[in-house]
């Protein structure tokens, strides 16, 4: 289970675009308290900003070695998009104290 924050819209696309990719290995699930939503469906994971959610990948009972690697793949690129969110948003934050 991974930690992403979905702290604006902006942040969803990239998430969705990830799962998809990933789609014909397993199945992600997005959650939020008492709520699952599906990786791959972009309204309902907009239902959930803004809220730190947890990515859960539904792995297959047979686990085939193609599989563990793109499981493996998928969990570096979700931690890579959650970097650089939290780094986007930093410099966000950075620049607009500048201007005040």
């Amino acid at each position: 289970m991974l930690a992403y924050n979905l702290n604006d819209l902006s942040n969803v696309k990239p998430l969705v675009d990830i799962c998809e990719k990933y789609k014909p290995y397993f199945n992600v699930d997005i959650i939020h308290g008492h709520y699952v939503v599906d990786g791959c469906s972009y309204l309902g994971i907009c239902s959930m900003c803004p809220n730190i959610v947890s990515i859960v990948p539904v792995l297959p009972e047979i686990i085939d070695e193609g599989t563990r690697t793109k499981y493996f793949q998928f969990n570096q690129e979700i931690m890579k998009l959650g970097r650089e969110s939290h780094e986007s948003n930093w410099a966000e934050k950075v620049m607009s104290l500048r201007s005040v």
